[in-house]
């Protein structure tokens, strides 16, 4: 995915954990961090400490949706991503990316990998990697002060 390019919509017969959301819900009035994530990839996990942190920082002024992106067939197994989210804290919006449509969309192939759109739905920053956590979370408040 290219800088400047819409938020994919999330497909209908989407499969989500800790409620959906669609394109419509998202744009408009705040910035929107997506980032791609795998159980068995390790990196992945230090993620939502670090996002948690900013939302009690920043509050209700950004909203993240978490993707699951299974590496393996294993991966796939919902239960298992339940756990694991719930053990790692991910209490945010998680899309089941099972058969890899949002992947694909966003031509995403690795994980953890981050995409941050503004209030408009356009992306702005992509960051892949568990590191830079102080370049992502700079994008994301100019984003929240942008008008």
């Amino acid at each position: 995915m290219r800088l400047r390019e819409e938020l994919p919509e999330f497909p209908n017969s989407a499969i989500w954990l800790n409620g959906a959301w669609s394109k419509e819900q998202l744009m408009g009035e705040k910035p929107v961090l997506v980032y791609f994530w795998s159980v068995s990839c390790q990196a992945c996990k230090r993620a939502p400490s670090v996002i948690n942190l900013w939302k009690s920082k920043y509050g209700d002024r950004f909203n993240v949706i978490a993707v699951h992106m299974p590496r393996f067939q294993e991966d796939a197994n919902t239960s298992i991503v339940q756990s694991t989210a719930a053990a790692i804290g991910i209490n945010h919006s998680i899309f089941l990316d099972h058969d890899l449509t949002i992947s694909k969309k966003y031509q995403n192939q690795m994980v953890p990998n981050f995409y941050l759109f503004d209030k408009k739905g356009q992306l702005r920053h992509r960051q892949t990697g568990e590191y830079g956590w102080h370049m992502l979370e700079k994008r994301l408040v100019l984003l929240i002060n942008e008008r």
